[in-house]
């Protein structure tokens, strides 16, 4: 809501102050008779009331005593205290009326006018929107904001990564149903052909999110998973070396190590790479405990060997 400054002539003020007498002429009278033409006034009254939150009345001196002369005279020619007076009020208009600010600077009637013939020239290089367009447009802004939705409650519901494709997919499917339903509820337009063309740019945008998605948990699965199974493979390493295999270590000892390390991965290694990365740890596995009862057997007959050599010598 506005101001209105009211600068009235001395000559009506009857002794009241301007702005007494802007009050008094803005408060809606009293019309017990019904009369129109007071009930017209009351109108005229509300409506500038309503326009303008703040009206104030300023009144000025008499810049000179020729009034018939104003147009003609100099600055120096009027009264000292009519200019001081003219200033204040050249001070207030400033401060209440604010300028519109465009881009950080004061929109003036140039800028304004510039602004104005770019809006006209881009209207002329184009054709006038319709109704078809304005639906299209809105149905799009409604496509949208259910993809930011979906993509906000997609992050929250699967954070942190990874986690299960099982959960993963069933996260993806009730939020899926609820953006279906959202943009079947609010997007303009009866025709048959204006759904299919919105549900499949949902669906298209539906598809984007739910693959980035995938992508991000498959990464974050591939690192945990790979993590635990270098943990793993050092496991095995630090079993078959041959500072271990010269203690001659049991076969047992060697279960027990890899059990401890399996519940490790098994606790962390979810998501989408976890069969891939499982099958390879078996593998190595397999590989380990061969190659671990190869040396445990190669040590066992080394030191039965020396052993049947002593009781010989002896």
């Amino acid at each position: 809501m506005g101001n209105m400054l009211w600068v009235i002539q001395r000559d009506f003020l009857q002794g009241e102050s301007a702005s007494d007498l802007v009050h008094r002429v803005l408060t809606p009278v009293s019309n017990p008779s019904g009369s129109k033409d007071i009930d017209a006034l009351n109108q005229i009254r509300n409506s500038l009331r309503r326009v303008a939150g703040n009206s104030t009345g300023v009144s000025l001196t008499q810049p000179h005593a020729d009034r018939s002369r104003l147009c003609d005279l100099d600055e120096s020619d009027l009264d000292p205290k009519y200019i001081r007076q003219r200033n204040t009020l050249r001070k207030a208009v400033r401060e209440m009326a604010k300028p519109k600010v465009l881009n950080g600077s004061p929109l003036t009637g140039r800028r304004l006018a510039s602004l104005l013939r770019k809006i006209v020239g881009l209207l002329n290089d184009q054709p006038l929107p319709n109704a078809s367009l304005l639906i299209e447009a809105f149905n799009k802004d409604v496509i949208a904001s259910i993809l930011a939705t979906f993509r906000g409650d997609l992050v929250n519901r699967t954070t942190p990564l990874p986690v299960s494709s099982l959960v993963l997919n069933a996260t993806v499917h009730s939020l899926r149903v609820a953006a279906e339903s959202n943009a079947r509820n609010a997007v303009l337009g009866d025709s048959t052909s204006v759904g299919h063309a919105v549900l499949t740019l949902l669906k298209e945008g539906l598809d984007r999110e739910i693959y980035v998605r995938q992508s991000e948990n498959f990464v974050a699965s591939a690192q945990i998973c790979s993590s635990r199974e270098v943990g793993c493979e050092e496991v095995f390493d630090a079993v078959t070396s041959g500072a271990m295999a010269r203690f001659v270590p049991s076969l047992s000892y060697f279960d027990a190590k890899y059990d401890r390390c399996r519940r490790r991965f098994d606790d962390a290694c979810v998501g989408p790479a976890a069969d891939e990365f499982r099958s390879r740890l078996e593998t190595a596995h397999r590989k380990a405990r061969d190659q671990f009862l190869k040396d445990y057997h190669d040590a066992l007959r080394s030191v039965l060997a020396v052993f049947f050599l002593a009781v010989g010598i002896i």
